[in-house]
């Protein structure tokens, strides 16, 4: 009697495991199709990532000393934009380990934040080290940024040199001095 009675228990476990896996395949299936019929609105643009190569999106912006920021053909000198965000430790961590050694001659750099929500001490950073530091959200969009700390070189062309995310300032100096090489 006993034997019958796990014999029922498995066999009702069985069941109810082949009912579950029927569920979660129609469940991802159904996404599936949610997220294609999304992408097939009319009027809703997908921007991809910008990269090596590309035309950057010209813009012309006032940093905090009220100096332009201008990226696009014949920009003054070679730009790095680095953009951070006031909810990401990366990011702060990024400007806490600034000093002198990270100033890189050959390139303008510009902190571009999304909000004013960034601490007052980073932003001071910043200004001492004359960094120019941008609080724009429309250059998150227009550079289709999803991540933070993300880095943008562009040339005096206004070509891109280099886009992706970055973990410090090794990063930084060593992909634009050894563009070749993989970030660590």
């Amino acid at each position: 009697m006993e034997s019958n009675f796990w014999t029922a228990a498995y066999i009702i476990l069985f069941v109810v495991v082949i009912i579950q896996m029927v569920v979660i395949y129609m469940l991802f299936k159904t996404m599936r199709d949610f997220l294609q019929g999304i992408q097939n609105i009319q009027g809703i643009n997908y921007k991809n990532a910008i990269s090596k190569g590309q035309p950057a999106p010209a813009f012309k912006k006032r940093d905090q000393f009220d100096k332009f920021v201008k990226i696009g053909l014949n920009q003054e000198k070679p730009t790095v934009l680095i953009f951070g965000s006031s909810k990401c430790s990366s990011c702060k961590g990024l400007i806490d380990s600034l000093d002198k050694s990270y100033v890189l001659a050959d390139y303008k750099i510009v902190f571009v934040f999304e909000n004013k929500n960034i601490e007052e001490q980073f932003l001071n950073k910043l200004t001492e080290y004359k960094i120019s530091f941008l609080i724009h959200t429309d250059l998150f969009d227009l550079y289709s940024i999803n991540n933070t700390p993300t880095i943008i070189a562009i040339n005096n062309e206004g070509r891109v040199l280099l886009s992706e995310q970055l973990d410090n300032w090794g990063d930084i100096t060593n992909r634009l001095i050894n563009p070749t090489a993989k970030a660590i």
